[in-house]
């Protein structure tokens, strides 16, 4: 249900969930085209700002994946996020910040008891060979520096089986399916960001 984000939405609007010690601005969005597209639209408005944002969507009908591939992102079941930082580095520092992001996403999901999860280089997820979560790095470089970088994620936290589509059954699955419960998103959220809290993503 949508609501298992709301302990989330709170502990972020009242500056409780943080990116490298500094608060996150979450702007939840009930449903979008891309949390991607309204990062990167975002920066577009603010260049210069130093804020950094935490865009989360509980459905997206235009959800990004790798080379130009959907992300199939229904209600109430997943979790879609963006994150947008501007941290003005080399941009040959940024070459290792997808793998570092499947690093902590995988390192979330195992916290989960009984659930064991790989990484399909370069930012997929798979638990038995299937496709559980996905992230998505882009980028924004001005000569060389990399003045913004948006880490958008889609986690298949509650998607039944069936929701799938049909040409996606044989590839994906969900922490449902592998756990057979329903777990909270906002509890996978707060662990996302507690068990992450130290990671260096460059």
């Amino acid at each position: 249900m949508e609501n298992d984000l709301s302990d989330f939405i709170s502990l972020a609007k009242n500056g409780k969930i943080a990116w490298e010690k500094n608060p996150l601005k979450l702007i939840y969005l009930h449903s979008v085209d891309s949390t991607n597209n309204f990062a990167s639209n975002l920066s577009e408005v603010h260049p210069d700002q130093k804020q950094n944002y935490l865009i989360m969507a509980d459905s997206q009908f235009k959800g990004k994946g790798q080379k130009e591939n959907s992300w199939f992102s229904p209600p109430e079941v997943g979790l879609y996020f963006s994150l947008l930082i501007n941290p003005d580095i080399p941009a040959r520092d940024i070459l290792t910040i997808p793998e570092t992001w499947g690093e902590m996403v995988k390192k979330t999901i195992e916290s989960i008891p009984g659930i064991s999860a790989e990484i399909k280089k370069p930012n997929d997820v798979l638990i038995s060979g299937k496709k559980v979560a996905g992230i998505l790095l882009e980028s924004k470089i001005q000569g060389e520096i990399c003045r913004t970088i948006i880490a958008g994620v889609g986690i298949n936290v509650n998607t039944p089986y069936h929701q799938f589509p049909p040409e996606l059954k044989p590839l994906a699955t969900s922490i449902q399916i592998e756990t057979n419960r329903i777990f909270s998103r906002s509890e996978f959220m707060i662990r996302f960001f507690n068990l992450n809290k130290d990671f260096n993503i460059l």
